[in-house]
């Protein structure tokens, strides 16, 4: 698929997502992360995202496995709990950039 032939808001979402990353606050254009994915269609922004993730994982399967087994068993709780944190946040990144879009 050409650049020409993606849909403008597909096109937007990745732009959107790699925005998402940056720190919280506004942007050198004075808009925020939450407010570029609120002009998003929802289920554009869903089906973008679920295909981002798959894709993701499905290259990156045995690195996530290790990542996750080293987590799991590690003993140091400092850094299972840290861990917990941040999967904790992501999700929580994940389900504000769903609600911005409705």
């Amino acid at each position: 698929m050409t650049r020409s032939t993606i849909n403008p808001a597909l096109r937007n979402v990745a732009a959107t997502l790699a925005f998402r990353t940056m720190p919280t606050s506004a942007s050198e254009n004075g808009i925020s992360p939450t407010d570029a994915i609120g002009q998003i269609p929802l289920p554009v922004l869903a089906e973008q995202m679920v295909h981002s993730l798959l894709i993701s994982y499905r290259a990156n399967a045995a690195l996530f496995r290790a990542i996750r087994k080293f987590a799991q068993e590690s003993l140091n709780q400092d850094f299972r709990r840290k861990v917990a944190r941040l999967e904790a946040r992501s999700f929580e990144r994940l389900v504000d950039m769903f609600l911005a879009s409705t």
